[in-house]
């Protein structure tokens, strides 16, 4: 029998369950047919979710935005827990203020019971976690594919609209450096991917137009580090493109930064560096500054000079937010080991794509950033695989973009 429930019931007193009426300014749990203002809406993403079901392991979340109101939608409907048999008439829908609902758990709690699930039915649901379907609104994602929900624990995720489920190749849930975890789409065989999800053939597009050519690449280390200096020397590739110089002076430095950028007229030049505070710097082994420069003079300076400039660097998180750029990576990484990836992709690279492609593998995944691409830039985070998380070791920013 299917009962019309006008009143859902509060859950850890996070939601207030109310009928027909606006989601505008409170929390809330509904199980009545719409909520006020969503009619259209609800029914749209009702169609595209399917018939409603009863099992746990049949439940489909439409996860969106309004502004700054999370908005999910279920195809469950719900026992009412004081009428023994009896089940709400339509499927749960969850209005909340974005950062008032966390966590998946507290979500699913809402949406298959109308209290706090006693052991048996939390066993339940935590035993149906692996079945249930989301989807995610593209629109409810940040620049960075994180969703207005933690959803850490969901297994099978795809992105829709209130209408339709978009076409993916692959999504991921990866934790970058930081939880929550980002929605990340795979671009390119395992590991080299873009953010945020559904814009694949924007990014490839883009990565395709960015071209290079092993015979029109210089290198210009700007590190002083021996055993980048000897992995460079010991590479014959990395050798053959490298600019010498025996910078020591911050003077010097600059006279090797004009140099590198002569020698790279209409060609491209790949920078290895360190970034701190929004500056390329130069470092002793004691870490003291011999030479630094603001990253807007150089790509500047690169543009003037007529060259397209791939920077490799690093930088902490602090200077990340500080500096404008597109990725940023926490400590130091080890810029031998970058330029042996180089070494290795340059051998084949045609283009961004093909040189971003060339370097990832099953432990050094590229994340393409759609969302850092003002001024003419690629950005592209390298993370290294560690248990529950990805690591950036790396960044790439590509300046420069010519398209023709």
């Amino acid at each position: 029998m299917r009962v019309t429930r006008t009143i859902g019931i509060a859950l850890a007193s996070l939601f207030i369950g109310l009928f027909s009426i606006s989601a505008a300014h409170v929390d809330l749990v509904c199980r009545a047919a719409a909520i006020a203002g969503m009619e259209t809406r609800i029914q749209h993403v009702h169609q595209m979710l399917g018939e409603d079901v009863t099992d746990l392991r049949k439940i489909k979340l439409y996860i969106s935005r309004d502004g700054d109101r999370l908005f999910v939608q279920s195809n469950y409907r719900s026992a009412i827990s004081d009428e023994p048999g009896q089940r709400y008439e339509y499927p749960t829908k969850i209005a909340a203020p974005v950062g008032h609902l966390k966590d998946l758990n507290t979500l699913l709690a809402n949406i298959a019971f109308d209290r706090p699930p006693d052991f048996k039915q939390q066993s339940e649901l935590d035993a149906a976690m692996s079945k249930i379907e989301f989807y995610i609104d593209p629109a409810a994602l940040d620049d960075h594919g994180r969703a207005p929900i933690d959803l850490t624990g969901a297994h099978i995720l795809r992105l829709a609209t209130d209408t339709m489920t978009l076409p993916s190749l692959d999504l991921k849930l990866e934790t970058l450096n930081e939880p929550p975890p980002a929605l990340i789409e795979t671009l390119d065989g395992c590991c080299l991917n873009g953010r945020p999800p559904g814009q694949r053939n924007v990014i490839l597009n883009r990565l395709d137009a960015y071209k290079i050519s092993k015979s029109k690449t210089k290198l210009l280390s700007m590190v002083i580090d021996s055993t980048t200096s000897d992995t460079i020397a010991g590479s014959k590739a990395l050798s053959a493109m490298a600019v010498t110089h025996k910078a020591s002076s911050a003077k010097e430095w600059d006279a090797a930064l004009d140099e590198a950028l002569a020698q790279s007229k209409g060609q491209t030049l790949i920078a290895l560096t360190h970034v701190a505070q929004g500056m390329v710097v130069v470092e002793d082994s004691k870490g003291a500054a011999k030479y630094s420069i603001p990253l807007d003079e150089f790509h500047a300076r690169a543009r003037r000079a007529d060259v397209q400039l791939v920077l490799i660097g690093c930088e902490t998180i602090k200077s990340a937010k500080a500096a404008s750029i597109p990725v940023a990576v926490i400590g130091k990484y080890n810029t031998a080991d970058a330029a042996r990836r180089v070494a290795v992709a340059m051998e084949t690279a045609t283009t961004a794509k093909s040189l971003l492609a060339a370097i990832a593998h099953e432990k050094l995944e590229i994340v393409v950033q759609n969302g850092t691409w003002d001024k003419g830039a690629i950005g592209a985070g390298v993370f290294k695989r560690f248990p529950g998380r990805l690591v950036r070791v790396f960044r790439l920013w590509m300046m420069g973009v010519r398209h023709g």
